[in-house]
């Protein structure tokens, strides 16, 4: 049986985007997806030789302009603060706990939390879009993530996310080195970052630099790749990884793709400790709850103009 267009978007994009609705894929279908090179209706019944393109970049443009208040019930719940002023609201996310509501996933998500603990402080913008959420860090992964508490404040932040101005550094814990052979002795997280601070957060050649394209994985819609070619659908990507010990990495990213540091590492053969969608090409182990992926420092400005560093390490 052909399945109908809308309902495969449905279910590759869900994963990825979960507060993605059915309602949402049809209003916005010509928007989103071109099958063959042309737009398509929310009727149309995919045939096995079509050539389906997601545009996941503009299902993020358009999540971040949708109210807020048609998706986020506010939810009393546990926040690990580490930072707070009048414009932001900087969090320890936990592992396994999503930053927004899914359409099987309503409530105990980071923005249900974030909403209530602001409405209570009688802080809360009701012109903030998806309760103030900035950037996202996936559902299995933990560590510093930026909320902001006003509208004004939301844009001045995704505007420097946007233009790549803003510093993340990520830790892993990993199986093994893969394709990465070279390891320097005795350098450890804290030591890093200093260098990184006094170096105007220029990696240096004991780094390695993962320069390529990210684009969605063939064998799994719900998996991306990385390759060094470039291609009509696949984004250009650039990741720094320095490995600490055989076990722990370093990693930097310079641009903000989707699954950006698991298919960087994948493609030098580098598995994430939990992560069985990246274990293997097919991802057949299915989506995991949690892995060892931190974010664990972030610099960005403040809408002051000062800036804002936030680091767990």
């Amino acid at each position: 049986m052909e399945e109908r267009i809308d309902t495969y978007l449905l279910k590759i994009v869900q994963p990825n985007f979960p507060n993605v609705s059915r309602s949402f894929i049809q209003n916005n279908i010509d928007k989103i997806v071109t099958v063959n090179g042309n737009t398509v209706k929310q009727s149309y019944k995919i045939k096995e030789t079509d050539n389906i393109e997601i545009n996941q970049d503009k299902i993020e443009k358009l999540l971040s302009t949708a109210k807020d208040t048609e998706i986020i019930t506010p939810q009393k719940g546990p926040l690990d603060i580490l930072y707070e002023d009048s414009n932001c609201l900087v969090l320890n996310k936990p592992k396994g706990i999503p930053v927004q509501p899914g359409a099987n996933n309503k409530d105990n998500t980071l923005a249900n939390y974030v909403k209530n603990y602001l409405i209570e402080k009688k802080e809360y913008d009701s012109q903030v879009n998806r309760a103030g959420i900035v950037h996202r860090l996936d559902k299995p992964v933990s560590g510093i993530i930026l909320f902001a508490k006003t509208r004004t404040s939301q844009k001045y932040y995704q505007k420097q996310f946007e233009n790549h101005t803003v510093q993340k550094l990520y830790k892993a814990k990993v199986d093994g080195l893969g394709e990465l052979t070279s390891l320097e002795e005795g350098s450890t997280i804290e030591e890093e970052i200093t260098k990184l601070e006094n170096d105007n957060y220029k990696c240096d050649d004991t780094w390695y630099k993962v320069e390529g394209y990210i684009g969605r994985n063939k064998y799994n819609r719900k998996k991306m790749f990385f390759s060094k070619f470039q291609s009509k659908t696949n984004k250009y990507a650039l990741t720094y990884v320095k490995p600490l010990d055989n076990n722990v990495l370093l990693i930097k990213i310079e641009t903000g793709r989707m699954h950006q540091i698991r298919a960087s590492l994948e493609y030098l053969n580098i598995h994430i400790v939990g992560d069985t969608l990246y274990v293997d090409k097919t991802g057949s182990k299915g989506i995991p709850e949690k892995i060892e992926l931190e974010s664990i420092y972030l610099k960005i400005k403040n809408i002051d103009d000062e800036e804002l560093k936030i680091k767990l390490y």
